[in-house]
């Protein structure tokens, strides 16, 4: 493709010279046929150092070692499609080095080089791709697939441009230009890592608009190394703020799980309940023994539970049934749960439902001649997330109707234990009742950790 031919010293004497170029492109491909691209004439050194511009293959090391590792992290981690993204944007990355070196590095035939144009225009328009789709991914942009479909769709126009480096300038550019949106949307919103990731796609697009068909050259690679540095240090910066918000969450988790536990073994509850055993032994011994029964299955399974992440809906209404069946014998009154919708092997954070009924009793003005109190717990499910709703006839004081207890603030912390921010919760009047609606990703099975990204990478 490139041809550097000495001139003997014998014929560069000072003076006028006719140089004659006689060329044939017989060999070549029809397509080929009579296209020459250039031909220069001057000093023999600079000729041959054209074939030693090698500065993209100094980036390739350092894309490639990222691309393995962010593969690595997400082999470990595969809930965070962030990370395939980064490997995957890096590895594409490496391919258009090798692409763009390959003229200057090895050399070819002139017939290849349409072929390696394409290969450069397409690995242009993969990185393009993979760059918008990661920062929209990254900060959950509402609509993202909608993004996507727009820019490969927009990208396909590149096929009318004329020349190969205005293809390649026109896809990277709108690649840019969603990226820059995606994370002007984010900065706007507050969200962890938005500035870094602002300010790399922001030099990037500036240097693409400073230098015009030269970025390609001269600085694409300078500028989209900066670009993915502040990529690494928004996405850094993200996990790092996720953990520590997971490991105070479950340290909340874990102290309301204690005062969940105190609360059932308080003294008053416990004195109270050995005066009603004492009491049934001498008026009628086996309403005694079934209490004392009751009331050890209800504690037994609360104790099973209460250091789960995730349990079967299946344990946790019986779990509700326990709890029922003590408070009948407490107070006198008929507790009963009716459910609809209910999928069995579904999983959820313990005790959910369970403090739900406790707050229903305890708000309850219920006495022991009223009719049966009965509370509703509906399911639905649709996209892959459940809704929860759950009705308790009497609702909670009419002067603090908002007010939060230990309840609800334990079952907001199981929440965002088990489902980061993937989950929400409201709470209110609703038809002369107290409604509690709680929704969330849909699991199935589980094997630890927890879900704060399913259902919506």
């Amino acid at each position: 493709m490139d041809l550097a031919i000495p001139v003997p010293d014998s014929l560069a004497a000072p003076g006028r010279h006719l140089l004659a170029l006689r060329i044939s492109t017989f060999h070549l491909p029809a397509s080929l046929v009579g296209y020459v691209y250039s031909a220069y004439a001057g000093s023999y050194q600079a000729m041959a150092n054209r074939r030693s511009r090698l500065m993209p293959l100094v980036f390739l090391g350092g894309f490639l070692i990222i691309g393995v590792f962010y593969g690595v992290l997400f082999g470990l981690d595969r809930r965070r499609l962030t990370l395939l993204l980064v490997s995957s944007l890096c590895f594409s990355v490496v391919a258009l080095l090798m692409a763009e070196s390959w003229r200057e590095a090895l050399g070819y035939t002139t017939d290849v080089h349409i072929v390696r144009l394409w290969l450069v225009t397409g690995l242009t328009g993969l990185v393009s791709l993979l760059l918008a789709g990661t920062f929209l991914v990254q900060f959950r942009v509402p609509r993202r697939g909608w993004w996507a479909g727009l820019l490969i769709a927009s990208m396909g126009a590149a096929l009318f441009v004329p020349g190969f480096d205005t293809k390649s300038l026109f896809v990277i550019g709108l690649g840019l230009a969603v990226a820059l949106g995606a994370t002007g949307w984010a900065l706007v919103r507050r969200k962890t890592g938005a500035g870094w990731a602002f300010a790399g796609v922001a030099v990037c697009t500036a240097t693409l608009s400073l230098t015009g068909l030269g970025f390609l050259d001269a600085y694409f690679f300078p500028a989209f190394a900066f670009l993915v540095a502040c990529l690494l240090a928004a996405l850094g910066r993200q996990i790092r703020d996720e953990r520590q918000r997971l490991e105070a969450e479950r340290l909340t988790s874990a102290r309301l799980e204690v005062e969940l536990l105190k609360k059932q073994l308080q003294p008053h509850f416990m004195m109270n309940s050995l005066t009603s055993v004492i009491e049934w032994m001498e008026s009628d011994p086996k309403a005694g023994v079934r209490f004392v029964e009751a009331l050890a299955g209800e504690l037994r399974l609360l104790a099973e539970v209460s250091g789960e992440r995730l349990i079967p809906v299946e344990r946790e209404l019986a779990l509700c049934a326990s709890l029922l069946d003590v408070m009948r014998y407490r107070t006198d009154i008929v507790f009963e749960l009716d459910t609809a919708g209910i999928r069995p092997a579904d999983l959820i954070p313990p005790a959910l439902f369970h403090t739900l009924v406790e707050n229903g009793i305890t708000h309850s003005t219920a006495g022991p001649s009223d009719s049966p109190v009965r509370f509703r717990l509906t399911a639905t499910h649709a996209d892959g997330r459940v809704r929860y709703v759950f009705d308790t006839p009497h609702p909670a004081p009419s002067d603090h109707p908002d007010r939060e207890g230990t309840g609800l603030r334990y079952v907001r912390a199981r929440l965002t234990e088990s489902f980061g921010t993937n989950w929400t919760l409201t709470a209110g009047l609703h038809d002369g009742m107290w409604r509690v609606v709680v929704r969330f990703a849909q699991v199935e099975s589980w094997k630890g950790g927890t879900v704060g990204e399913w259902g919506t990478s």
